[in-house]
């Protein structure tokens, strides 16, 4: 979880992560924050110290951030969950279910955007049919000229399936990282 500046959204967000059901951690990258998310997520791992680690770092952006946390990662697969986002209960069971059912090396779902109200705005990635099986080939052909290749979309990426390459983010200007 990327986290800089969002004292605002990271409690809700911690709050989706942790009644998740399985077998994870939280990995959560304070990128050199000004407020208090930096202290906010020292509090979930304090409180959660076997589910919650927390790095802090120089502000390196939102892919360095994310970078961070991949090479920080110790498990097989890894979720990129932003600090604003929040899982809908058993989200974490219905991936780990598609994983199996499919032998996915990646599974993407949907980002429903909602306002302040619950109300929803848009709901992302459109152009994906439900339950269509891509290889990793054929996903990485896809992502060269669709939109949602330029946006950090919800997904759960294998890590010991990825070639190396597909496991870095762009540290600056893309998949999400504008400049302030």
């Amino acid at each position: 979880v990327p986290v800089y500046n969002v004292e605002t959204y990271v409690d809700t967000c911690f709050a989706s992560l942790l009644i998740q059901q399985g077998d994870f951690e939280i990995i959560a990258v304070d990128d050199g924050s000004l407020d208090s998310s930096g202290a906010i997520c020292d509090r979930y791992a304090a409180e959660y110290p076997d589910k919650v680690r927390v790095i802090h770092q120089k502000n390196r952006g939102l892919g360095g951030a994310r970078n961070t946390g991949i090479n920080a990662a110790n498990g097989d697969w890894l979720l990129f969950v932003d600090s604003d986002d929040r899982l809908c209960r058993g989200a974490v069971e219905k991936l780990e279910a598609a994983i199996k059912k499919y032998s996915a090396d990646i599974v993407i779902f949907d980002l429903k955007s909602v306002d302040v109200w619950g109300n929803t705005i848009s709901v992302q990635p459109e152009e994906l049919p439900a339950g269509k099986v891509f290889s990793l080939a054929e996903q990485t052909s896809r992502a060269d000229t669709s939109s949602y290749a330029t946006t950090a979309i919800p997904s759960v990426l294998s890590i010991t399936s990825a070639p190396a390459p597909t496991t870095s983010i762009p540290p600056n200007g893309e998949y999400g990282d504008f400049d302030k």
